[in-house]
């Protein structure tokens, strides 16, 4: 059994990466999300592997981390999952996004991998509810199996853990800052709103965080002005705004911004009443000679 690969990335393709070791080159079949963290080709890396013995073929599964490679074998031991779909899945989904999806009962984000419909996904969820306690994110693992998820109460309070463990947490952490507190009311989660200039390629993971949070029920919140730190003054206000716009479509609950940002304050409006989160239209909308005023 190989447990890992130290070597030289000398090939990768979209659907395998090519590690040559002690002048041996091991094809390994790898999701999308391990390719990212990859280095470049001729540059040195470890991956962790999965041996698939069939009656025609050996074939090397590879994976950046542990993590993504535990939940590989958690998806492959549910009917109707092989390698292939374990594989898309993890292409398409984080391990901590689909342990969110699986608690929460959203079949429709785990569609979005290739191969996998509504009844599959559906059964991954149902097979997976009762071994959740098994999935780990933390990428400081090290351990074969999954750290268990927190056992707690009802309610939110238990969606709170639950999101929280996803991120390490234990409920040891978390409880004892959760005593007197209302989570219908007090507890806001932030998803921590990063800044586009030098981080753009996470900007839809963080809106994909929203969107997770608001379907498990939870209330986010966060500081727009993080969004376009470091940006040029003039285009400031337009990245925010359209942010925002994109983030209340997710589910966005609330926003730490300066309330006298009118192009803010009126997407903010407008936003309110696309979502039919804000009754008529016609209170805040009045036709002007000259044009719109906004109240």
């Amino acid at each position: 059994m190989i447990y890992s690969l130290c070597g030289t990335l000398i090939h990768a393709e979209p659907t395998f990466v090519v590690i040559e070791c002690s002048g041996v080159g091991y094809k390994c079949l790898t999701t999308l999300n391990t390719q990212r963290l990859l280095p470049k080709i001729g540059e040195r890396c470890t991956i962790y592997t999965h041996m698939l013995v069939r009656d025609d073929a050996i074939e090397l599964c590879g994976f950046a981390g542990q993590e993504e490679l535990n939940c590989f074998k958690l998806l492959m031991s549910i009917s109707g999952v092989g390698a292939r779909l374990a594989l898309a899945l993890l292409s398409e989904l984080r391990p901590e996004q689909i342990a969110i999806a699986v608690s929460s009962g959203d079949s429709k984000t785990l569609t979005r991998a290739n191969g996998v419909g509504k009844k599959l996904a559906e059964r991954i969820i149902l097979e997976l509810k009762d071994k959740l306690k098994l999935i780990s994110t933390t990428s400081a693992s090290t351990s074969s199996d999954f750290v268990p998820t927190p056992q707690v109460t009802q309610g939110n309070i238990q969606k709170a853990v639950g999101a929280l463990a996803v991120l390490g947490y234990t409920s040891d952490d978390v409880l004892p800052f959760m005593a007197g507190i209302d989570p219908e009311t007090d507890v806001y989660f932030d998803p921590l709103c990063l800044v586009i200039k030098g981080m753009q390629d996470k900007q839809m993971d963080v809106l994909d965080a929203i969107r997770q949070m608001t379907e498990m029920g939870l209330k986010t919140t966060g500081g727009l002005s993080n969004v376009s730190n470091g940006c040029p003054k003039h285009i400031r206000p337009i990245l925010d705004s359209n942010w925002l716009a994109m983030a209340m479509a997710n589910g966005f609950s609330s926003a730490i911004v300066n309330p006298l940002d009118e192009l803010l304050m009126q997407t903010m409006k407008s936003c309110d009443i696309i979502r039919n989160a804000s009754l008529y239209a016609d209170s805040y909308l009045e036709v002007q000679e000259l044009g719109f005023e906004y109240k």
